[in-house]
């Protein structure tokens, strides 16, 4: 069964950046098996993307890029707040090459 959550995103270009702590269930599943899909939904309009993940291990990297997911979706006031809780947790970057996509009331 698929496993589905809300996450926070960046998209760039044909990949998806997005983060996760370590151990949680999102990053277990993707270990076992990389395919993972993305729905975005306004309304009656959406777009599905399809694609495999690639799991980065890089503390730094991610601990960046969850701040830059947290400016972009908080801003920069709400991000630094949130700084010392993401700085307290081993999180790793998912990069997901999209192979797919899916859209419908979307040109």
């Amino acid at each position: 069964m698929p496993h589905l959550s809300s996450i926070w995103f960046e998209l760039e270009v044909v990949v998806v950046l997005m983060n996760t702590a370590a151990g949680r269930l999102k990053h277990r599943n993707l270990q076992r098996d990389p395919r993972l899909s993305i729905c975005v939904v306004d309304g009656e309009r959406y777009v599905t993307l399809y694609g495999r993940a690639t799991l980065i291990d890089d503390w730094a990297r991610a601990q960046a890029d969850d701040l830059q997911l947290a400016c972009r979706y908080n801003g920069p006031a709400k991000a630094q707040e949130r700084a010392p809780s993401i700085a307290a947790q081993h999180r790793v970057t998912i990069r997901m090459a999209v192979t797919h996509v899916h859209a419908r009331g979307i040109e």
